[in-house]
């Protein structure tokens, strides 16, 4: 009798296993952007006649809700199976914790016995990737040990700070170089359905580039184990850098020319509770200047702005000072911040660079301070940021607030390992400029033209005759106005060269006035802030993607450093290079305007076009928001390849010869380059008051819109489309 008992419970107990199926914490190799935070499977029951998914949802806060749809399905390959019903939630509700604590709900939610032989299901609440979608939830050992393998970090890597040694060694002089950095590394689990194409799945660096005053971006892709390696070209052996994949991965990192860093991360990181703080994923590094990384890894500089101004006590402090007032405050805050970076436990390089990283950020609020007053003075008085303060007047830079650089001591090689230091030039040329406002047309040819004009009779007889025509010709200069009599037009050209030979002095005198006070603040020999305050001039051309003429080559030559013609020449042989394969791919086509004006003038530019959806677009190259249009549409342009689209791309002549050659060769469509009183006098007949300005023209030849300013590409593909349906 026990042994048939015996027999009976064993069999009692085989078929319950074969009925019932547990997995603890199942392993998920994967979830939605939507299911990212907060939301977790503590246990799934799989049943003959039932799944039982046994779930916890962490609310962050006592407000916070999540709601779980009825139509949430389980899934795998083309089978679903629906939810049946909720036990401690309903369904389509808005469910909010019920404790004070821990802010948590736990519950179960029912769905139809699915295949038992699956080794894997997903969770689908919908297909919105804002909603809980978990990927890959692996129901048998097997399944968990193969996700395991891929999604697992590395422990090894997780350690790397606890290996770094101070060895007692300094920063390595910086210095100048056109060798590339690699930065490389791998996300460790790693998977694309997370954020879809809400993320591009690529990695970032975006550099400061000292000789062009901009920031340069440059991207490789994120391959499907997780792994990357971007080529980062340098102008100096070590220079900070922000290094990016939106919305995960965003920190500075310090990069060194010929040699490589490396960065691990832990994909599973952004699955997390809501109590679980750091929404970017955690660096771990390898490679080269693996104790700087770890020290900017510590955030060190993302209070600043809080502490030393956005604060009320700061705000009513800072909203009375004076420039002498608030550049001592600067410098007394800093002081005390480079302390807090002593006590540190890091190495004595990772010091000294974080001291020239706050030396720049030092020099960044320096740079602004007139601007950081007045918004102190908006905070401190609940003044929004457009709301008027006739009360307040903006205190004045004084020459004696020039010296902050050497106060500071940035003329120096080493601060080029800075993320900023090319803005912190800027900036304080930009101060420059405020104290020295009378130099400041020296390398503006349109602002000194102008006002030699106004200024004529000044330094040039104008007889009795010819005073009528010339008040003309000033107000028409006032005013924009570019139509021109017969008579206005002798008048120009009778003076033009008494007004280009001062021009050229006036040119002269403004440069040199601008040399002698800069050689006051620096001295008379050598200053990288002299040196590329004038290189970033000479190098606008290369922002544009065009050459820089020779004539300015031949003057960067003759600076005190070979390597700036060296860096300039090489940038001119790369633009060189991408025009003639521009030109070889063809695609672009010049036109020649003729005599005519307004009406008859747009009329010939579009004769060629009829029964075809025109798109104008007013731009030069000088133009930034332009080219960012330009930019922004080409995917448009190449959709409406072989259709009865045209794009028809109007400049004038303040578009350099030169430069506007090199850029239009990538700009496929029909171009004019017409004179100024051409554009002028269509520009005029729309009304337009700035460029980028548009005109859409219809299969009839009828204008359908025109406006000034970019409306997103959207739009204009939307109008498009409306006038070919017609």
């Amino acid at each position: 009798m026990k042994h048939l008992l015996l027999i009976l419970t064993t069999l009692v107990l085989a078929l319950t296993a074969s009925a019932q199926r547990t997995i603890e914490n199942p392993v998920i190799g994967a979830r939605s952007m939507g299911a990212c935070t907060g939301f977790f499977i503590d246990k799934i029951e799989l049943k003959d006649d039932v799944t039982k998914f046994y779930l916890t949802n962490y609310h962050g806060y006592k407000e916070g809700w999540f709601r779980l749809a009825s139509g949430t399905t389980l899934r795998a390959g083309d089978k679903r199976w629906q939810v049946t019903s909720a036990e401690g939630i309903d369904l389509d509700t808005q469910v909010y914790p019920k404790d004070d604590v821990e802010f948590v709900t736990h519950f179960v939610l029912n769905f139809p016995a699915i295949d038992k032989n699956l080794d894997a299901v997903d969770f689908y609440e919908s297909d919105d990737l804002n909603s809980y979608i978990l990927y890959d939830i692996a129901l048998t050992d097997s399944k968990a040990d193969e996700i395991k393998k891929r999604i697992t970090f590395p422990e090894e890597l997780r350690d790397y700070a606890l290996k770094i040694k101070d060895n007692g060694q300094s920063l390595e002089p910086n210095g100048f170089t056109m060798e590339p950095a690699t930065v490389k590394g791998r996300i460790f689990g790693f998977d694309k359905r997370t954020f879809g194409t809400r993320m591009d799945n690529a990695v970032t660096v975006y550099i400061y580039d000292q000789f062009m005053a901009d920031q340069l971006s440059y991207s490789a892709k994120i391959n499907d184990d997780g792994s990357f390696e971007v080529q980062v070209p340098m102008t100096v052996k070590h220079q900070e850098v922000y290094f990016a994949a939106d919305p995960i991965l965003h920190h500075n990192i310090l990069l060194s020319a010929g040699k490589t860093v490396e960065i691990y991360y832990d994909f599973q990181q952004i699955y997390k509770p809501w109590e679980l703080t750091n929404s970017s994923l955690i660096p771990y590094f390898a490679g080269e200047n693996v104790d700087i990384n770890y020290a900017l890894s510590l955030g060190l500089t993302r209070g600043v702005y809080q502490e030393l101004l956005h604060n009320p006590t700061a705000a009513a402090k800072v909203s009375k000072f004076t420039m002498a007032e608030y550049k001592d405050y600067v410098l007394d805050f800093f002081d005390n911040y480079n302390s807090r970076i002593d006590a540190m436990p890091l190495t004595k390089r990772a010091k000294e660079f974080l001291r020239i990283s706050a030396k720049s950020e030092e020099a960044y609020y320096l740079s602004m301070g007139d601007h950081w007053i007045e918004s102190a003075y908006r905070e401190a008085n609940g003044k929004g940021h457009r709301d008027p303060i006739p009360e307040f007047k903006r205190p004045e830079i004084t020459k004696d607030y020039l010296f902050y650089p050497q106060n500071l001591g940035l003329d120096d090689i080493m601060m080029f390992y800075a993320n900023q230091f090319s803005y912190n030039m800027t900036g304080w040329n930009m101060c420059f400029d405020h104290v020295f406002y009378k130099y400041n047309y020296w390398d503006d040819y349109v602002a000194l033209n102008f006002n030699t004009w106004m200024e004529l009779e000044q330094y040039q007889k104008i007889p009795k005759k010819e005073q009528a025509v010339f008040a003309s010709v000033k107000q028409k200069m006032k005013d924009a106005d570019t139509a021109r009599t017969e008579a206005e037009k002798a008048f120009i050209n009778k003076y033009q060269s008494v007004v280009d030979k001062h021009v050229i002095e006036m040119q002269k005198k403004c440069a040199e006035g601008a040399d002698d006070c800069k050689n006051e603040i620096f001295g008379v020999g050598g200053s990288y802030f002299k040196d590329f305050i004038k290189l970033q001039m000479y190098c606008q051309s290369l922002n544009r993607q065009a050459v820089v003429p020779d004539s300015i080559v031949a003057e960067i030559e003759k600076m005190r450093f070979p390597f700036y013609a060296e860096y300039v020449k090489a940038k001119n042989a790369e633009i060189l290079a991408k025009i003639e394969a521009e030109k070889a791919r063809g695609g672009y086509h010049v036109h020649q305007a003729g005599e005519s004006e307004g009406d008859a003038l747009f009329v010939d530019l579009i004769k060629d076009f009829k029964g075809k959806v025109v798109l104008v677009d007013f731009w030069n190259t000088w133009c930034g928001p332009c080219r960012i249009a330009i930019k922004q549409m080409e995917p448009m342009e190449k959709a409406f390849e072989g259709k009865d689209v045209v794009f028809l791309f109007i400049a004038d002549e303040s578009s350099p010869q030169e430069e506007y050659d090199g850029m239009i060769v990538s700009m496929k469509g029909e171009h004019y380059r017409l004179s100024n009183a051409q554009a002028s006098s269509l520009k005029q007949k729309w009304g337009f008051t700035g460029i980028p300005s548009y005109v859409i023209v219809g299969r009839d030849g009828m204008v359908k819109d025109f406006h000034t300013g970019f409306h997103g590409v959207e739009y204009y593909k939307q109008k498009i489309e409306e006038e070919l349906k017609k």
